[in-house]
């Protein structure tokens, strides 16, 4: 598979995200219907970037901004379901695994230390109660100790700095 191809893959992964979030998560956590809107939002950027990848604009700053928006929707994801206790934190790594592959070491650890940032606010928000933990997830009730939220997060971003830092080795 071509360079090119790839990227194109790479970008248009954003649609399944996307779908997932619009079709699974409205079954599985029934109040994240409530933010239909960001999720639409989110595709029609999607659209937008996939549009600037076959006309080939754009290039790392194209790349740069469509990982922020990347890891802002997979944030507010996580947060909404528990930041510690679901599986979705694979879509950091993910991202920044991708975003390394096609545009280079630069945006992919870019994306990955803004991702680590993010998830690491969002977590020291809930340890600190300026969020509440797992806000649609009806399981979030119960929410983790500040040690079970910094446990999770150390995972996540040791994980999160090696993959992105293992790519391009």
């Amino acid at each position: 598979m071509g360079s090119e191809r790839i990227r194109r893959a790479a970008a248009a992964s954003r649609f399944a995200l996307a779908t997932i979030a619009i079709v699974a998560f409205p079954i599985a956590y029934p109040r994240t219907h409530e933010h239909f809107w960001v999720l639409v939002g989110y595709v029609a950027l999607a659209i937008v970037f996939q549009a600037m990848v076959v006309k080939n604009v754009g290039a790392s700053w194209r790349a740069l901004v469509s990982g922020m928006v990347d890891v802002a929707i997979i944030t507010f994801l996580v947060h909404l379901v528990g930041t510690v206790s679901t599986m979705l934190v694979a879509l950091y790594v993910y991202q920044a695994t991708v975003n390394t592959l096609v545009s280079g070491r630069r945006v992919g650890v870019s994306c990955a230390v803004v991702a680590a940032l993010a998830y690491t606010a969002v977590v020291v928000c809930e340890i600190a109660g300026i969020l509440p933990y797992a806000p649609d997830n009806p399981d979030g009730s119960v929410t983790p100790t500040a040690t079970q939220h910094l446990a999770g997060a150390s995972v996540v971003l040791a994980t999160l700095v090696a993959a992105t830092m293992l790519v391009e080795a």
